[in-house]
């Protein structure tokens, strides 16, 4: 079962999941995951539960997007990522799995 992601931002609420295979992407050794502060939080797939505000709701943020384009991951949402990102306040992202 992936990993359910909600982003609070000025627009709403936005959604999507982290599956499997894209979390150990992720997380392999090869990404050096073990640099990003925030998104490290979430390596244990079956044991994630997060709540992170303001400040470290965008750190967040931008260290998904930055793993992914340091190591050409493909997530099909990460263009409204980047965009929600970009131009809007978040208020807090929460990471979640079954």
């Amino acid at each position: 079962m992936p990993l359910d992601v909600h982003i609070k931002c000025d627009d709403g609420l936005f959604c999507f999941c982290i599956d499997e295979s894209f979390h150990s992407s992720m997380f392999s050794g090869s990404t050096r995951w073990s640099s990003f502060k925030h998104l490290r939080k979430i390596k244990d797939y079956y044991l994630t539960d997060i709540l992170l505000k303001n400040g470290d709701a965008v750190s967040f943020v931008n260290e998904l997007i930055d793993i992914c384009e340091r190591n050409s991951l493909k997530c099909n949402e990460m263009d409204k990522i980047k965009m929600l990102a970009s131009g809007n306040k978040i208020d807090y992202v929460r990471v979640s799995g079954d």
